[in-house]
């Protein structure tokens, strides 16, 4: 292999190692400031509801899988395209047409 196929290989790699370790932190942060095991729901689903908006991790909080019926489909502006694109229902898409 070539030296610098090689090091454009620990690179992508050191990139994605870090991008795991920012989510772990986030998620961390999330759970340690929003759960208490004493109520309902997962961590995930207690973060998904979490009302905190002026906290600059808000936009990228871990969202429980369940979080369109959580949410009642009120989405953050970080994740209506989300939303459009994957649960758009079969009335949007012919009209989009």
């Amino acid at each position: 292999m070539d030296q610098r196929k090689g090091e454009g290989l620990v690179i992508r790699n050191a990139k994605r190692q870090r991008k795991g370790v920012l989510r772990l932190a986030i998620d961390n942060h999330c759970k340690q400031c929003v759960y208490d095991p004493c109520n309902g729901g997962t961590w995930r689903e207690q973060v998904t509801l979490c009302t905190v908006d002026v906290c600059p991790l808000h936009p990228v909080r871990p969202l429980s899988n369940n979080a369109i019926v959580l949410l009642d489909g009120d989405f953050g502006h970080h994740q209506t395209s989300y939303k459009r694109a994957s649960h758009s229902t079969s009335t949007e898409k012919e009209a989009a047409r």
